[in-house]
């Protein structure tokens, strides 16, 4: 327990990258219940599904946190997740045309929310970890990915270089 105390939030960052995934995995493992399994996939907003699934792993007993700790050890779950982030930390850090990848997104029909809530960021980094965060459906990160391209080719050329 002390361990995911001690991690949690880089265990958010990480995991959030793809929450179906993991909750698919400790619902399999039954680390948690129907009834909770049902409840943290009925949230929206990824961060908000894992930082609960955390929240949840700390509650339990040692013997729960243990298995959950093994769960993220396993081969496949750590071949997952190591790529996300290692994606998302290259598009956060070389990404700067935000604005215009979040107009192009807006007129293909995303939310105006979505859109103020980015823009409201800072820096094109805070934009860009937020308009990631924001693409949780299948439509939405397909959106971005041809924003991307259309807007930053560059960086995308070398991570789909690097990532083959």
């Amino acid at each position: 327990m002390k361990m995911i105390i001690e991690n949690k939030v880089k265990l958010i960052d990480w995991l959030r990258a793809d929450s179906v995934f993991i909750l698919q995995h400790v619902h399999s493992k039954r680390i948690v219940t129907d009834r909770e399994y049902q409840e943290l996939k009925s949230f929206s907003v990824p961060e908000a599904a894992v930082t609960n699934l955390i929240d949840k792993m700390i509650l339990k007993k040692e013997e729960t946190c243990s298995q959950f700790l093994d769960t993220l050890k396993e081969s496949e779950v750590k071949d997952t997740y190591p790529e996300l982030k290692k994606n998302r930390t290259a598009l956060v850090s070389q990404v700067k045309n935000v604005k215009a990848i979040v107009d192009d997104l807006q007129s293909g029909g995303c939310h105006d929310e979505m859109a103020a809530n980015v823009n409201a960021q800072l820096t094109p980094q805070e934009m860009m970890r937020k308009l990631l965060d924001s693409a949780t459906s299948t439509g939405a990160a397909n959106a971005l990915i041809q924003a991307l391209l259309t807007h930053q080719k560059d960086v995308m050329d070398d991570l789909i270089a690097e990532n083959a």
